[in-house]
């Protein structure tokens, strides 16, 4: 969604079509952070979440992933929608820093899982069936 606000934002579109981009990305924003949440708990639960608390990925995580690329569009959303005035300024900034938030999200995956490969407990304690089951 942010990337079609991009062009949106940059060619000067019809407020209609730019009041329906800030409404499907607000909404969007908000299932991402949730979803992020839900991964966030799933990892915590099967002890996966090591390489992400130690940093440097605890910062590139949690400033670039999740703060520069899901709660800041957020808010910049929020702040259009109570407006109810459209802002190409914060449109601009909001598409940005979604792209650079999942530019870090994806460093975050490969660097965390290049970590995690040189820690064999966290594939044996993700791999393996719970007690209760075997």
């Amino acid at each position: 969604m942010e990337r079609a606000a991009l062009p949106c934002a940059a060619l000067g579109a019809r407020r209609e079509a730019h009041t329906g981009l800030s409404r499907i990305s607000l909404l969007a924003s908000g299932a991402e952070l949730a979803l992020a949440a839900a991964t966030d708990q799933a990892w915590r639960a099967n002890k996966v979440d090591a390489p992400l608390r130690r940093q440097p990925l605890a910062l590139l995580y949690w400033g670039g992933a999740l703060g520069l690329g899901i709660v800041l569009p957020l808010v910049l959303h929020l702040i259009t929608f109570f407006r109810k005035r459209e802002s190409r300024t914060l449109a601009v900034l909001a598409a940005s820093a979604t792209i650079a938030g999942g530019l870090a999200q994806r460093a975050v995956i490969v660097l965390a899982g290049n970590e995690s490969a040189t820690r064999p407990e966290d594939y044996f304690r993700f791999t393996q069936a719970p007690k209760d089951e075997l």
